[in-house]
């Protein structure tokens, strides 16, 4: 099962090689990382899991938080949440 989906037609906004970068991402099961990502220096990924006393009482989830190799403690870090899924 492919992770990237595109369903929209070419159009103004997508160029021949946006489109061929789509064509692989959707025959490949894990699309290839541009040139420009596997340049990026590494970060660290920390795993948990938290049990709820209030809402929720006994029920466990997992998470995992990743800080990036050049986060800078004194900047604001950009923050992304996913529900219901690991990956």
């Amino acid at each position: 099962m492919n992770t990237l989906h595109h369903s929209n037609p070419p159009s103004a906004l997508t160029t021949d090689a946006d489109e061929a970068t789509f064509t692989v991402a959707r025959e490949t099961e894990s699309p290839p990382l541009p040139p420009e990502a596997a340049a990026e220096p590494t970060g660290t990924l920390v795993e948990r899991r938290h049990t709820g006393t209030r809402v929720y009482p006994g029920v466990a989830r997992d998470y995992a938080v990743y800080s990036p190799a050049n986060l800078e403690p004194a900047t604001p870090a950009a923050l992304l949440v996913f529900h219901d899924g690991r990956f």
